[in-house]
């Protein structure tokens, strides 16, 4: 992704650009010393020169829907559209008594829960290291459990509306942006079951504002397994700090 930073930068963010690209890739294996999983991966990006609208993430999430109407072997698969936002997920740390200062650890844990690398009771027992007290961790499970359309889940967000200025504040924002990118999807004509998922956590220290997920949930080995087909969400923040160190 830094090459493209850099386009952006040399032209000074008047660009509107969307490229793609088929590459190799390599995934870390859980076995320390092992040789990473190498595996072919297909990345797009829309740089636009306002940082404002939310076509091109309605877009990027339009153009995976078309690549798996392509491939009956994805259709049969049954994917879903998870969404969440970076605002709506700090937001909800902070309600539960996060500190500030754990912020990023606690983002680290809950994206290696989502991914599977660990289960329940390792994320609880990281959790437990992090000296945060069990109401706390209680009423956190609550939220980042929670998974379902905007409207049903207005009522339980609405509760942190009501407490700190700054907790309300991204609340708001948050609820705002995903409606509008719901709405954006809906106008496109997506079929694909579209849920707000509390606690999806991808790569926050690279994106801001939007993420999002397509996940099936399969059977495999006599066990049901979720398979990830695509991940992704807005860089508007990397975008514009690289553009201040270039031209600092």
């Amino acid at each position: 992704i830094l090459p493209l930073l850099m386009v952006s930068c040399v032209s000074n963010a008047n660009i509107y650009l969307s490229r793609y690209c088929i590459e190799r890739v390599f995934r870390p294996r859980k076995l320390d010393r092992c040789h990473p999983r190498e595996l072919l991966e297909c990345a797009f990006d829309i740089i636009t020169p306002t940082g404002n609208s939310f076509l091109p993430i309605a877009e990027t999430i339009y153009t995976i829907c078309e690549i798996i109407q392509e491939f009956p072997v994805l259709q049969e698969r049954n994917y879903s559209i998870y969404l969440n936002h970076t605002a709506l997920l700090k937001a909800i740390l902070l309600h539960c008594g996060i500190p500030e200062d754990k912020l990023n650890q606690v983002y680290t844990i809950l994206y290696d829960a989502v991914t599977e690398k660990l289960t329940k009771r390792e994320v609880e027992a990281k959790f437990c290291n992090l000296s945060l007290p069990s109401n706390n961790l209680v009423r956190l499970y609550r939220f980042i459990e929670q998974k379902g359309e905007l409207q049903d889940l207005t009522l339980l967000l609405n509760t942190m509306v009501k407490q700190k200025t700054g907790v309300a504040s991204l609340v708001k924002l948050g609820m705002k942006d995903l409606e509008e990118t719901v709405g954006l999807l809906k106008k496109l004509g997506i079929k694909f079951q579209i849920s707000i998922n509390l606690g999806l956590v991808y790569k926050i220290q690279q994106h801001n504002g939007i993420i999002f997920q397509f996940i099936a949930y399969i059977k495999r080995r006599q066990r049901t397994v979720t398979d990830i087909l695509a991940a992704g969400g807005r860089y508007d923040h990397m975008v514009s700090v690289t553009n201040l160190s270039y031209w600092a």
